[in-house]
């Protein structure tokens, strides 16, 4: 097997920029429809290093050289004109591309804001806000209507609960649980006909266990979650039916992804794809646990990411849902800036499970450590791509 040194691949990137026109500007369907094949891995780069929403062109070209097959510019997708540059800019190097779309929406109205049981407040829209599923369907539309022109993959949900402040009894770092805000309350109680009195955020569950209408409530709002993505899911495939999903986190982590997100917007002819996060770094299943887990070996650390793969790959397959699982990785993380056994882990997880993806962050560009990680990256998609899943030391 041939890997190329790394002044060699700098000169590569460079010579395919000088020469731009000998690439082939790829259409929509002669690499999306790739993914179709038995064998396929998604290696998915999430480029957030450069922190603004136009990633430039000769990026795009180091990204192929590295040989993802996926580049999903962490800013810009939510502007239909950056989208459709960089979902053009992907093609003409090769790439799939997919829009990286938050799960969450600001919003100032505080009948409208995600309310928890205790009646803390955030300042993001409900999950069962009218104002955010218009907002994520005009968005995800766009990116549906540009696969019929551009090779795009589809988009990856960031359900990441990015609110402040958050409450100090009850971590809640992802999207949703249940809602009571004062629009979902009235909501129900209109379609129930139960006359709502005054109250406020945190006297309103105890209302509804009052009256015994708390399960009903909470039931309700799995309706309705399921009635907006079905609709989102119906409206895509009249476009585009090949259109995939990226889930972060992955199922089983909330109720509003796990009750909604993935029957309704995973189908068998596009999977919704499992983006797990706590393989991010070496030996991250015991994070929560272990706050010393970055010391652990390599081999420890491979052996522990690889087992918990398995295992979630498993419990995906007891339920009729489709699926791809693909594990994560974070160069950010405590455990993480290790460029050999980040490529190594990404390896043996894609011969596991469906791929790998990377959120790539906390290096600087052109940075000693970032060449390290772009040679390791290389090497790794080398050996997934070749399906021989065996990685050369140099």
């Amino acid at each position: 097997m041939n890997y190329y040194p790394w002044k060699q691949l700098r000169f590569l990137v460079f010579l395919s920029l000088g020469l731009g026109f000998i690439v082939p500007n790829v259409q929509a369907n002669d690499l999306t429809k790739v993914v179709k094949s038995k064998n396929f891995k998604y290696r998915i780069m999430i480029d957030k290093v450069n922190g603004t929403p136009k990633l430039k062109e000769s990026e795009f070209a180091l990204v192929a050289a590295q040989k993802f097959n996926i580049i999903c510019p962490r800013h810009g997708a939510e502007d239909p004109v950056t989208a459709e540059r960089s979902a053009k800019l992907a093609g003409k190097y090769n790439l799939m591309w997919m829009g990286w779309l938050r799960g969450t929406l600001r919003t100032s109205d505080k009948d409208d804001q995600y309310t928890l049981e205790d009646g803390f407040t955030f300042n993001i829209c409900s999950p069962n806000s009218k104002r955010l599923y218009d907002t994520l369907k005009k968005r995800i539309m766009t990116l549906a209507k540009l696969s019929l022109r551009y090779p795009v993959l589809g988009a990856f949900m960031d359900f990441e609960l990015y609110a402040r402040p958050l409450p100090k009894t009850y971590w809640c770092g992802h999207a949703y649980t249940f809602s009571y805000d004062l629009n979902s309350l009235k909501s129900y109680c209109r379609t129930k006909g139960i006359k709502l009195p005054p109250l406020t955020p945190d006297k309103r569950a105890d209302w509804l266990n009052g009256k015994g209408k708390l399960d009903d409530y909470k039931q309700w709002q799995i309706n309705e979650w399921r009635k907006s993505l079905h609709e989102l899911r119906a409206t895509i495939d009249k476009v585009n039916p090949d259109f995939q999903f990226a889930i972060y986190p992955g199922r089983c982590y909330t109720r509003y992804i796990d009750k909604a997100v993935w029957p309704e917007l995973s189908t068998k002819q596009a999977p919704a794809i499992c983006a797990e996060h706590y393989t991010y770094g070496k030996g991250a299943p015991k994070k929560d646990t272990n706050k010393n887990y970055w010391k652990i070996s390599d081999e420890e650390g491979l052996k522990l990411n690889n087992e918990f793969i398995i295992r979630r790959r498993n419990i995906f397959r007891s339920s009729p849902i489709p699926f791809k699982i693909i594990g994560g990785l974070d160069p950010i993380d405590k455990g993480g800036k290790n460029p050999v056994f980040m490529a190594a882990t990404a390896v043996q997880m894609s011969k596991i499970g469906n791929g790998y993806w990377v959120f790539y962050e906390g290096l600087k560009t052109n940075s000693i450590l970032s060449k390290k990680f772009e040679k390791w990256f290389t090497i790794a998609n080398e050996a997934i791509e070749n399906g021989t899943f065996h990685m050369r030391v140099y």
